[in-house]
């Protein structure tokens, strides 16, 4: 039996009381008595009443007469409960017989009063009743919780279990953009400049290093992507992001781009920001199942103070950078807008949303002192402004090592610890062009042996993280040991934090994402043996 849960989170119920019998003066002056006492009352004088009352008023006990005129009190139990399957019946009557009780009672009814009604008696057995429901109300409360909680912990297990795979593919993917990348530096140096097949080889560095906004995108989904904040324009994110938006929302949807020119800076991070225009974007193609619109804007505003006291999330007053995605789709209940930011709040079918996306973009933005303001009509679609603070500084390049800037070289000699055979092929080869000596070993195992064996100098140290049999850090610990004048450099396809869930001290470390240049490589071990990385 499915019953309703009213939506008041305290444990009580309005006391109503619906009268029933056919001498009116006594079904009156027995509701007067119980007015007095605190009780809504309602009655009826014969059963059709009794029904029209139980669906008009909605009490919860019935007191009813077990002869109505022609009627029969418990045939009446029947008809009410089949109108209000929670409802409670106790019968009245005047005749003494116990079987006249027990039969009440065997025909569904609750309790059992007989004529003339003592007003303590009959208050007593209202608050029994009135109590059954509210405990059984409760109940039902606990167990609709119970239910909700299991319901979360088993999205969570689904969310954790997807994110896994898909930190799993990125950190695979970030392995072969680095083969792709250093592959691209040594054909350039091969090649040399103005051979017309450096342009093919400059396509396929572009086209990598747009790969990896892909993996970060799932870094972030998976929650192993610590935000790089850096500063940048908004417009080169939206403008990169045009063709993988139009592959995810399918052809029946339009995708306009309204960019402010003058557009200001902001500090953020790109997969981070990603992954914000991303949601909104399938979000608004979900409220739009047979096709519409999408509006996607940028502007440079001022929030005033009236202003900022309107948005969900606390700001100061000032200069922002306004994203804005509009769609034209069946739009938010009102009821709903002020849930859309909770975890696990969704208004799509099973198995069709998480209820996780705008929870998670409400995250990304606060946490970089922005806010977020929703606008809906229901059937006339919605609006997301997502707000980020002005920040006037210089635009960084991440590309700046790619575009053909002169490696760092070096003599020391370099052991390189990695269990991808490819990637630890390109980069003993670059390695080795710079000038370093190079050593490679493809376990940890096999590189502890060859610091025990090798008589020579080791300089330095460049291991993978996540490896077989033995994490990264593990290995240090035991390198250092045998070397302890050894510097060291991490490199992983997942985020800096990544190590930290391997050793127990918080000491800072030399860190390299991958997937690297040759360039950002040779930078970043020049860097490290310059001025020491452990």
């Amino acid at each position: 039996m499915n019953r309703m849960i009213p939506t008041s989170s305290a444990a009580t119920v309005d006391r109503h009381v619906l009268v029933i019998d056919d001498d009116r003066d006594f079904a009156e002056g027995l509701a007067d008595i119980l007015r007095l006492r605190g009780y809504s009352v309602t009655v009826a004088v014969d059963a059709d009443h009794a029904c029209d009352s139980l669906q008009s008023g909605h009490p919860q006990v019935a007191l009813i007469d077990i002869r109505l005129g022609d009627s029969n009190g418990n045939d009446l139990i029947r008809d009410l409960r089949t109108l209000s399957p929670d409802i409670l019946c106790i019968m009245v009557t005047a005749y003494p017989e116990i079987d006249t009780a027990i039969q009440a009672l065997h025909e569904g009814a609750d309790g059992y009063l007989r004529k003339p009604l003592c007003p303590d008696e009959l208050t007593l057995t209202l608050n029994k009743s009135f109590q059954r429901l509210e405990l059984e109300q409760e109940k039902l409360r606990a167990e609709q919780a119970l239910q909700q909680a299991q319901e979360q912990l088993l999205q969570s297990q689904k969310m954790e279990a997807v994110g896994r795979l898909a930190g799993g593919v990125a950190h695979d993917f970030n392995n072969w953009l680095t083969i792709i990348l250093g592959y691209c530096e040594v054909l350039r140096r091969q090649i040399g400049e103005g051979n017309d097949q450096l342009n093919a080889v400059e396509h396929i560095r572009v086209a990598a290093e747009k790969s990896a906004g892909l993996t970060r995108q799932l870094l972030a989904f998976s929650r192993k992507h610590v935000a790089q904040l850096r500063i940048l324009n908004l417009n080169d994110i939206v403008r990169e992001m045009d063709r993988p938006l139009l592959l995810l929302i399918g052809e029946n949807i339009d995708v306009k781009m309204d960019l402010a020119p003058d557009l200001d800076t902001v500090k953020a991070d790109t997969g981070l920001i990603e992954q914000t225009v991303m949601n909104l974007v399938i979000n608004a193609a979900d409220a739009m199942p047979k096709g519409g619109k999408v509006s996607i804007a940028t502007a440079n505003v001022v929030l005033g103070e009236a202003d900022v006291r309107e948005q969900i999330a606390p700001v100061d007053a000032g200069y922002f950078v306004r994203l804005t995605v509009r769609d034209t789709g069946i739009g938010i209940a009102p009821e709903n807008i002020s849930h859309i930011f909770e975890p696990f709040f969704t208004t799509k079918e099973v198995d069709k949303g998480t209820g996780l996306g705008l929870s998670t973009i409400y995250g990304i933005v606060t946490d970089i002192g922005g806010t977020i303001q929703v606008r809906s009509t229901a059937g006339l679609g919605s609006t997301f402004s997502v707000f980020l603070p002005v920040v006037h500084a210089i635009l960084e390049d991440g590309d700046a090592d790619a575009n053909g800037s002169a490696p760092k070289t070096g003599t020391e000699a370099v052991l390189v610890v990695e269990d991808d055979n490819d990637l630890r092929e390109m980069i003993f080869k670059t390695l080795r062009e710079d000038g370093y000596i190079v050593h490679k070993c493809d376990c940890p195992q096999a590189a502890l042996q060859f610091c025990r064996d090798y008589a020579g100098k080791l300089d330095f140290l460049l291991t993978d993280v996540i490896m077989p049999e033995m994490a990264g850090p593990e290995l240090v610990e035991q390198v250092v040991a045998l070397r302890p004048n050894i510097d060291v450099l991490f490199m992983s396809g997942y985020a800096r934090d990544a190590i930290q869930d391997f050793r127990d001290d918080k000491a800072e470390f030399a860190f390299i994402q991958k997937p690297f240049t040759p360039v950002t490589l040779s930078t970043k071990i020049r860097e490290v043996l310059d001025v020491g990385g452990r």
